[in-house]
């Protein structure tokens, strides 16, 4: 899982502060901040929303994103989601406030991959990157978001046949 974060933070970094197809995110309106993909010294914010915080593989997400954030230096991790797993209007709510606030990146595990689309385009129109990890959103990687990470289940389904 740790493997499954850092390349999506790396797609972040990459996608939406240099190389890829999103430019850097701009401030809110009204703020001076610099983002900081332009100014080196600065650390990058960057959301990542589960599914939920309470069952020990969400637990482990946060490690991994932990983990990776202290691998790349510069990134400032903000882990927040619902309490339970069913909660999709909560989820709804706290990707539209770190919209508000202007975070650099957003990393979502959607509880609804519906629900959580009209957040997402918000958020990508606001310039702020997003990554889906562990299950898909309705909608088109590259336009309505950056990138999409998760396990193969299929993969694995198959080499758990293959190894009984």
């Amino acid at each position: 899982m740790h493997k499954i974060l850092s390349t999506a933070l790396g797609c972040l970094l990459l996608a939406g502060f240099g190389c890829g197809q999103q430019p850097a995110p701009q401030p809110p309106s009204g703020s001076s901040a610099t983002p900081a993909a332009t100014n080196p010294g600065t650390k990058l914010r960057i959301a990542l929303i589960p599914k939920g915080t309470t069952h020990d593989f969400w637990k482990s997400i946060h490690a991994g994103g932990v983990k990776a954030a202290r691998e790349l230096g510069n990134v400032d991790l903000i882990w927040r989601g619902p309490e339970k797993e069913d909660d999709r209007e909560q989820q709804v709510s706290l990707v539209q406030n770190f919209v508000s606030t202007g975070v650099s990146a957003i990393v979502l595990a959607p509880l609804d991959e519906k629900a959580l689309v009209a957040p997402v385009r918000q958020a990508m129109a606001a310039k702020i990157p997003v990554v889906i990890i562990d299950s898909g959103l309705d909608g088109e990687p590259g336009k309505d978001y950056v990138s999409f990470a998760a396990t193969d289940n299929y993969k694995g389904g198959s080499m758990a046949g293959e190894r009984r």
